[in-house]
């Protein structure tokens, strides 16, 4: 590394540095300056510089390895622990053997194609770039490159779509009946019938439900994800956190299934069952049941769907699912009214009866 331009550092024998940076001034005029002892390489100093004053500008020479870990890892403090897992993993198993040693300021188009050439999985390939672009712009930030190597031109695999088995409006009845008496078939319910995301299902309790002139009102709160075991966290985004109308076919069998207290997809400990047993639950009741297995994410879909051909009005339907329909309007005018969401329930309710 290069001599840093933001504190001194000096060597007080083997494998031991003392390292000093300011702060401004006294009130007296005199420098506030401070220091402490780092036991370590050279390089560990002034990375351990760096990280004391914040500097702008990161010494020159700096490798990836060492880029991660004073810049790039603290920026995971507030981000949720999935998210979290997600970016170390990555980073550990397809950027760190290949790019740790590298120094950044040497990062070119080159370098990066090569390294992204090695991750095998398309959908991989795209979240390991996106990652690294966000560690480049911080580097062009902290002036170690002029600019991004990773843009819009970056070569990737083609991506090759997985063919979604939704639920039919014709298979809602038999689905419906097939599902009867699985201890997942509340969490179900609301994704087929009220769109919500798996996480937000099976993160409910029962108290969540309550019923609001012939509708279930599902109160979505929070989220349940699985990341080195179980996590509740709150939604997705602010536009996650939302009350949803549930009408027929759905609203009967899932105020009648809420009744009580507790986890709404409990396990047999009387706590929440985690996404990953539930999913499996699900899916090994439909092969001995033979009942038409539809994934839990699917069941949103199929919501959407099933509401787009029924002609329910888009916008309502997409604050239903927890997100706006992407207009101005539906940011920050349209307001969602339960009159609103039980309008699109009844909507849907009479597209379904005809079958």
């Amino acid at each position: 590394m290069g001599r840093p331009n933001f504190g001194s550092i000096k060597r007080l024998g083997p494998n031991t540095y003392r390292i000093w940076w300011g702060k401004g001034y006294r009130a007296d005029g005199r420098r506030d300056r401070h220091s402490a002892t780092i036991h370590g390489t050279r390089e560990d100093a002034e990375v351990a510089l760096a990280q004391r004053v914040g500097a702008r500008r990161a010494p020159q020479g700096m490798t990836w390895g060492r880029f991660w870990r004073v810049y790039v890892e603290p920026t995971y403090e507030g981000l949720a622990k999935r998210t979290v897992d997600d970016y170390r993993k990555l980073y550990e198993k397809h950027l760190e053997p290949h790019i740790r040693d590298l120094q950044v300021s040497d990062t070119d188009e080159v370098e990066v194609d090569a390294v992204l050439a090695l991750v095998r999985s398309p959908a991989t390939q795209r979240h390991v770039k996106d990652l690294w672009r966000k560690a480049c712009r911080m580097a062009v930030r902290r002036r170690l490159l002029d600019r991004c190597p990773i843009d819009a031109d970056t070569p990737l695999k083609p991506m090759r779509p997985r063919r979604k088995r939704l639920l039919d409006a014709s298979e809602v009845k038999p689905w419906m009946e097939g599902i009867r008496g699985h201890k997942g078939e509340l969490c179900l319910l609301c994704m087929a019938g009220g769109g919500l995301r798996p996480e937000e299902a099976y993160g409910l309790d029962l108290e969540d439900v309550e019923e609001w002139e012939g509708y279930a009102l599902v109160s979505v709160r929070r989220a349940l994800t699985y990341s080195h075991g179980k996590v509740l966290k709150e939604t997705k985004t602010g536009f996650s956190e939302r009350e949803v109308v549930i009408g027929a076919p759905f609203a009967a069998r899932v105020l009648e299934l809420s009744q009580g207290s507790g986890p709404a997809h409990p396990n047999g400990r009387g706590g929440r069952s985690s996404p990953n047993s539930a999913c499996n639950n699900y899916r090994g009741w439909c092969e001995r049941h033979g009942v038409v297995y539809v994934a839990p994410k699917d069941l949103r879909s199929s919501y959407a769907t099933m509401h787009g051909e029924a002609g329910s009005l888009d916008s309502l339907v997409s604050a239903s699912m927890g997100h706006t329909d992407g207009t101005t309007k539906g940011r920050h005018y349209q307001a969602v009214t339960r009159r609103g969401l039980s309008m699109i329930a009844d909507n849907l309710a009479d597209f379904l009866a005809g079958f």
